[in-house]
């Protein structure tokens, strides 16, 4: 599993053996020297072959980048400011959002480092992260209304009930689209049957798991090959009431009238 820390003080990319327990850092700031501030890292994802990772990378614009799963130098995947890839099934292409004239829309890149991002026609805004269906027929981005599969060339587009959540994730045979939704404070886990629209409510939970990131576009939601488990971001919000002394108290209000 690989996922984004600030356990040494700064944003690192790490990645952790599952059978094994043992993590090490796989991305760093090292790689990233700019004028232009502290990197931040959101969006990692593994290729299909499990070779790559891709990720965003903030820095003044928001870029996506390509490395090494084993380690080696980071490449930009393309020139312009986009967030939140997603691999195709065969490796080959990335699918992303794109920022184009103040708007985020769904978008392509190939692969191979240092190419040039093209949107996909009819395609709407995206308001979450995109997904590649497992046959790598259709890309599912969830707008502000309804969930919208197109086709990579934008030559289909169809629409599905919305679910209301950060992410979506496929079923590994493609008939499903799962999300996390928060409603009312609790997170719940929903499906949509691509073939027929059907929106079924599969779990709540407890109000300590909410799903989310602190960036928007970041959110990933990696459904497990057994399809009975899956890993996602939650939010845990802290608060600390602290207690002044020795402050000169407020002047008291006199009359307002």
């Amino acid at each position: 599993m690989a996922y984004i820390t600030n356990r040494s003080g700064r944003h690192e990319i790490w990645v952790r053996g599952m059978k094994s327990g043992l993590e090490r850092p796989l991305v760093t700031q090292r790689e990233f020297t700019s004028t232009a501030g502290v990197p931040r890292f959101m969006g990692v994802v593994y290729s299909p072959d499990g070779q790559r990772i891709a990720f965003a990378v903030i820095l003044g614009a928001t870029s996506i980048w390509i490395a090494p799963a084993g380690g080696g130098t980071p490449v930009r995947a393309a020139p312009q400011d986009a967030e939140a890839p997603a691999w195709s099934p065969d490796g080959r292409w990335l699918a992303c959002i794109l920022l184009d004239q103040g708007q985020h829309h769904l978008a392509v890149i190939p692969a191979g480092g240092n190419q040039t991002a093209t949107l996909v026609p009819r395609a709407p805004r995206c308001d979450a992260p995109p997904v590649w269906s497992p046959d790598g027929k259709r890309i599912a981005c969830e707008t502000e209304s309804d969930i919208q599969l197109a086709s990579p060339d934008g030559s289909e587009v169809r629409r599905l009930p919305r679910l209301g959540s950060p992410a979506l994730a496929w079923s590994p045979d493609g008939a499903l689209l799962y999300g996390v939704a928060v409603e009312n404070g609790r997170s719940v886990l929903k499906s949509v049957e691509v073939r027929t629209g059907a929106v079924r409510r599969i779990a709540d939970y407890c109000t300590e798991f909410r799903v989310g990131t602190p960036f928007s576009h970041s959110m990933i939601l990696s459904l497990a090959r057994d399809k009975r488990s899956f890993a996602a971001t939650t939010l845990t919000f802290k608060s600390d009431l602290w207690l002044l002394e020795g402050f000169p108290q407020p002047r008291p209000w006199g009359r307002l009238w």
